[in-house]
């Protein structure tokens, strides 16, 4: 219950709701004055009344809420002339007293209800009550000047599931608490003062067991796409509400009108859509979940356009017999021994990275018998025969058609039945965990034929490999040519 310094004022009362505050009587305070004073505020609760209409003798007491600085609103009424209920005097004049002056009994007992504050007041001996508070960010309580021995100031502190406050200027009592941050847990502060240092300790009520509530936004990362696809990474909110997050909804909305395109429940980072519409740019947001539900989402990820991504090609160096200048490309002709199989121009691209996609390929400008033409994937950087590669697409006998061979055993070699061409753009292709040997004739350079696909392809990094070998042989390395 609180008690203030407050004798008598009048008031208005015309409904068993609301009592309007007039004006206090001869050399007595308002509640309005008591509020400036900073003995009560607007919003406290239980503090206590006395309610009568000299006239007619009617009369209530009980405790009242601080509604406004002229009004009180009824709480409970503990004795009344309406048996025990409140009285609706009718719109009468009447007279509001205090239970009794709070300056006088706080003298008696040394006990003040004194208002919440980070700069704790401990200016006279006894106990000081301040109301229950919950937590906010950067909360950091100090001493207020003037601390005197026997001062104790009483606070209750609600966390509010990811804050903890600091003290300044005090010192930890040996047997405190450690400040419990966990969502709804009620923290019992004390501060006191010993004559020399001024001293806090934290105790947390018996079985105390936070109160769940939705987890904070989590932090959106960076968004990223592909054909069709796009994939959006994310981090945990900073509150997870008390409750373990079981996943993240995650949504992907069109940037043009901001209407959803997509959502997706993802158990961790990063959240990957698929089916997704090519041109169609996008943007992401994500959402938390736990056992009180969904909390809100986050802000919005980078805008990103799913597209077929563009075919890029691996340029050669180290070449044999050859000199390559400039930019390309790069016309590799045979000029070894006649005839020798893998024994002529060519020679080892840059190494391309471990799970990264890359590609390489030659435009055959002649075909002919005992001509080879190869393009292979190998293991290192000195060029090898084709007994050495990993695996490899090739032509060189009279049929004049494409093979494959893999990890360069001739019991595998495998006939596509596509027959070369002079013209013909010939492409090893390294995609995720496949490989692709292709071909496009030159009058379709983009329509892409598939020879063999190899699945579950190592994504070590790896090098290409180019070999020209027959006499007449020419290939054409199209690197940087987009096809």
């Amino acid at each position: 219950m609180k008690l203030i310094d407050l004798q008598k004022q009048t008031a208005t009362v015309s409904s068993t709701a609301v009592i309007t505050l007039g004006a206090a009587a001869a050399g007595l305070r308002t509640v309005a004055q008591a509020i400036a004073a900073g003995e009560i505020a607007v919003g406290d609760k239980g503090v206590a009344f006395f309610v009568r209409d000299p006239a007619t003798g009617a009369f209530e007491s009980g405790v009242y809420a601080i509604t406004a600085a002229d009004t009180l609103t009824r709480e409970r009424i503990t004795s009344s002339s309406s048996n025990g209920t409140a009285v609706n005097f009718g719109g009468a004049a009447v007279e509001v007293y205090s239970a009794a002056p709070a300056a006088i009994l706080a003298a008696l007992n040394q006990t003040y209800e004194i208002p919440f504050s980070q700069s704790v007041p401990l200016h006279r001996v006894g106990t000081s009550y301040m109301p229950e508070t919950k937590i906010a960010a950067g909360m950091q309580f100090s001493p207020a000047a003037g601390a005197v021995r026997g001062a104790l100031a009483y606070l209750r502190l609600v966390a509010d599931g990811a804050n903890t406050p600091t003290f300044q200027g005090m010192q930890q009592w040996g047997s405190s608490l450690d400040f419990d941050p966990r969502n709804g847990i009620v923290n019992l502060v004390q501060f006191f003062c010993d004559g020399v240092d001024v001293w806090y300790s934290i105790a947390q009520a018996a079985a105390a067991a936070p109160v769940v509530t939705k987890p904070g936004a989590p932090t959106i990362g960076s968004a990223s796409a592909g054909d069709g696809t796009a994939s959006v990474a994310f981090t945990a909110p900073a509150s997870n509400g008390g409750a373990t997050i079981s996943n993240y909804t995650v949504t992907a909305y069109k940037a043009s009108d901001d209407s959803v395109v997509n959502t997706i429940t993802a158990t961790n980072s990063p959240a990957n859509f698929t089916g997704l519409v090519n041109g169609v740019a996008l943007y992401f947001k994500a959402a938390a979940t736990n056992s009180a539900g969904t909390g809100p989402q986050s802000a919005a990820s980078n805008t990103v356009t799913p597209a077929v991504a563009a075919v890029t090609y691996t340029r050669l160096n180290s070449l044999t017999n050859v000199t390559e200048s400039g930019t390309g490309p790069y016309s590799y002709a045979y000029s070894g021994s006649g005839g020798s199989w893998l024994d002529g121009s060519g020679g080892v691209s840059n190494q391309l990275a471990a799970n990264t996609d890359g590609s390489i390929a030659m435009t055959i400008n002649v075909v002919a018998a005992a001509n080879g033409l190869l393009l292979a994937l190998s293991s290192g950087s000195a060029k090898v025969p084709y007994t050495g590669t990993l695996y490899a697409v090739y032509v060189n006998d009279s049929d004049g058609k494409y093979k494959t061979i893999t990890g360069g055993n001739p019991g595998t070699s495998t006939a596509s039945n596509v027959a070369a061409q002079v013209g013909d753009i010939l492409r090893l292709r390294r995609a995720g965990s496949s490989l692709v040997a292709e071909v496009a004739r030159s009058a379709s350079p983009t329509a892409w034929t598939t020879l063999r696909t190899w699945t579950g392809v190592t994504t070590a990094a790896v090098y290409f490999q180019v070999d020209i070998s027959g006499a007449g042989s020419i290939g054409q390395n199209i690197t940087g040519v987009n096809v």
